[in-house]
């Protein structure tokens, strides 16, 4: 599963994530999917990435999140979103995105 050690220099600070998205403005909010709201934010390279967050209420949970983030670790393609940072802190559970997505 997500190995702590592997994923340590992704983690993200909270506040880096409520900046880059204007405290989760709805101005920002892209999409409602699987796994709950996702943002569109832009970052410090002024690329543009996607933030998506989990909402317990759609029923997915930490094993989702922990398998979704293993995943996007090992695989990389160019038809595969890449895994820029996440934060998984007390519930709250955050993954920052980029290269689109297979739709696109």
């Amino acid at each position: 599963m997500l190995s702590t050690k592997k994923s340590e220099h992704l983690q993200i600070h909270i506040q880096d994530i409520s900046l880059t998205t204007d405290g989760f403005a709805d101005k920002n909010l892209i999409a409602k999917g699987g796994f709950g709201e996702v943002y569109e934010a832009v970052s410090e390279d002024r690329s543009h990435i996607a933030i998506k967050r989990l909402d317990r209420g759609q029923g997915k949970g930490d094993h989702e999140f922990k398998t979704e983030i293993a995943l996007l670790l090992v695989y990389e393609h160019e038809n595969i979103v890449s895994l820029l940072g996440f934060f998984n802190n007390h519930g709250n559970q955050i993954q920052y995105e980029s290269n689109g997505s297979v739709d696109d």
